[in-house]
C-alpha cells in the first residue's frame, strides 16, 4: 500500500515545478505588445527557475510544519500550514496582474495547495474530533 503521507508533498511539488516549466514555454502576450514586430522573446530561464526554486522552498517549508512522518490527526499543524498558505496566495494574488505565464500556473497550482491545506485541516480535525469522542 502506497502511504501518501510521505509521496503527496513531494508529487504535489513535481508537479508544481513542471507547471512552472511549461508556463514558461506558452507565449507572454503583455511582454510582445513591448517588443517590436516579429521579436519572439527568449524562454524566461532565470525567471522560471528562481520560481521553481520558490515553489520547492515553500513546499519544503510545508514538509517541515507538516512533519509528514508523523501526521496523525494533527489538525494544528494543519491549520498553520493552510492559513501560512493562504497568506502566501493573498501575496501572490496581488501581484498577479500582467504576469507572465509561468507565474500565472505557479499561483494556480499553490492556490490548489492552499484548498488542499484548508481540506486537510478540515478532515484532521474532524478526524480528531471523532477519536476524540470514540474514546
Amino acid at each position: 500500500m502506497i502511504d501518501l503521507r510521505r509521496f503527496a508533498l513531494p508529487l504535489v511539488t513535481l508537479i508544481g515545478i513542471g507547471m512552472i516549466a511549461w508556463g514558461g514555454l506558452q507565449p507572454d502576450y503583455w511582454l510582445m505588445r513591448s517588443l517590436p514586430e516579429g521579436v519572439v522573446p527568449p524562454y524566461p530561464a532565470k525567471e522560471v527557475l528562481g520560481s521553481a526554486c520558490g515553489a520547492l522552498l515553500q513546499c519544503a517549508i510545508l514538509a517541515m510544519i507538516l512533519r509528514t512522518h508523523s501526521y496523525r490527526r494533527s489538525w494544528g499543524r494543519a491549520l498553520c500550514a493552510a492559513l501560512l498558505a493562504l497568506f502566501v496566495a493573498y501575496g501572490g494574488v496581488l501581484g498577479a496582474m500582467h504576469a507572465p505565464p509561468y507565474y500565472g500556473l505557479y499561483l494556480l497550482w499553490w492556490l490548489g495547495v492552499t484548498l488542499g491545506l484548508i481540506l486537510l485541516s478540515l478532515y484532521s480535525a474532524g478526524a480528531a474530533w471523532r477519536h476524540r469522542r470514540a474514546d
